[in-house]
Parts: structure tokens; C-alpha cells; sequence
């Protein structure tokens, strides 16, 4: 095998997410016919356009429940700071983690802050007054989140998210392969010609209002399994 490795930022890849990744590949070195080389950063799609439509329901003013927790202090630190800058909060959008304390909080940026597991509310967004929805959460991280099915609700659905690696990143690096192995495919892909990030931006825009409170029902538990007889 011939294997190479790379850490890999999603943001360079097609979505604004901050997110940074080890990548491994190993391909058998009889099998490899050109030499393989990750992929170089692409153009990543705009916070804004991986956002869903301002509804009349935005605030920019609004903090995260309940009132005087460390999210609720973090965001309202973060506004603190926007306000003396003389910089309206609802005019750019910007998402920060309110999931930490205020000692280790970050400014907002213009990209989603790195998903992870223990983040099962999400990541806030500034500009809107509210926590990313599920599927800003998705698209975050490449995925229309309108072809795969959430059984266990928002919660279960953000793990998995703040779990997996990114979509993006995984498919230009098996197009890459592919083109090395000499398999019959076009020479750029989907995130190369933008029509993956126009794509999600699509879908983005096709499901206005889907916020926190309403995007999807939570659904219960799968039951448990019966005890054993046979032990």
C-alpha cells in the first residue's frame, strides 16, 4: 500500500464549517495508476446561503434559555462586544458555540464552530436569535438533511451529526481515488463545479420557518429489548 495522510478543514472544502479532520488513504500500490494528492480547497458556500429564509420570528436580541445559564451569558458577552463595536448583530450573519464557558467562548464567525456530539443543541446563530436547526446543522456538514431520515428527533439527529465526518470532504476524496485507480469518471466533481454547493443552497432556501421549536418532532425511545429466559 502506498498511504498518505492529510488534516483536512471542511471550511476548504465546500461549507463554512470549521472543522478539522485527520484523512487517511491508502491505496495498493499495483492499483495506483497516477499518483494520489488530496484534494485543493474549493470555494465553500456562504453562511448565509446554508442558512434557511429570516423569518418575522428572528431576534437578535434573544438569548438562549433558560435565563442567567452559561449559554445565556456567553451569547449576551458576545453581544456586549457587538454593541460597543457599533456592529448591528442582525444585519451579518455570524454562529458561535454557546455550548462552553464564558471563560473559553469565542467570537461569532462567519462559519459554524466545529460540530461535535456533546453539542446536542447546537450551535447559536447570532445574527437569528436562535440555535442552528437540524437541517442548517446538515447542510453544515455537506448533507441535504431532507434525504435521510431522523426516527429519534433533533437532539439524537445533532449527535450523529456532531459525530460524523463531513460529507464534502469524504466525496472529493473517493472521486480522487477513483481518478487514480483509472475508473472512468469527469475530471472535477460536484464541489469543484459549485453545483453541490448550489445545490444545498437550494434546499436551504426551500424550507422557511423549520426553526428549533418546530423542525422536527422528537420521537421516543425504541422500546427496550425483553430480558432474557434462556440463561
Amino acid at each position: 500500500y502506498r498511504v498518505r495522510w492529510e488534516i483536512l478543514n471542511t471550511a476548504d472544502h465546500g461549507v463554512c464549517h470549521n472543522r478539522h479532520r485527520l484523512y487517511v488513504v491508502g491505496i495498493l500500490s499495483d492499483r495506483e495508476a497516477t499518483p494520489f494528492a488530496f484534494p485543493a480547497a474549493v470555494e465553500p458556500l456562504a453562511l448565509t446561503d446554508l442558512l434557511e429564509p429570516r423569518c418575522s420570528d428572528d431576534d437578535c436580541s434573544r438569548l438562549p434559555p433558560p435565563a442567567g445559564s452559561s449559554a445565556a451569558r456567553v451569547v449576551a458577552a458576545e453581544l456586549a462586544r457587538w454593541s460597543r463595536d457599533r456592529i448591528d448583530p442582525s444585519a451579518v450573519d455570524r454562529v458561535l458555540d454557546a455550548g462552553v464557558s464564558l471563560g473559553w467562548a469565542s467570537r461569532a464567525k462567519p462559519a459554524v464552530p466545529c460540530l461535535t456530539r456533546s453539542r446536542g443543541q447546537g450551535m447559536w446563530c447570532l445574527s437569528r436569535g436562535r440555535f442552528l436547526t437540524l437541517g442548517e446543522t446538515a447542510r453544515a456538514q455537506g448533507l441535504d438533511h431532507s434525504s435521510v431520515s431522523w426516527p429519534h428527533g433533533r437532539h439524537h439527529g445533532r449527535q450523529l451529526l456532531g459525530n460524523a465526518m463531513s460529507l464534502c470532504v469524504l466525496q472529493r476524496i473517493v472521486c480522487t481515488i477513483l481518478r487514480c485507480l483509472d475508473w472512468p469518471c469527469q475530471p472535477l466533481g460536484p464541489w469543484e463545479l459549485g453545483t453541490a454547493q448550489r445545490a444545498l443552497a437550494a434546499a436551504a432556501s426551500g424550507v422557511p420557518g423549520l426553526h428549533a421549536a418546530s423542525d422536527l418532532p422528537s420521537a421516543p425511545p425504541p422500546p427496550a429489548s425483553p430480558p432474557r429466559t434462556d440463561l
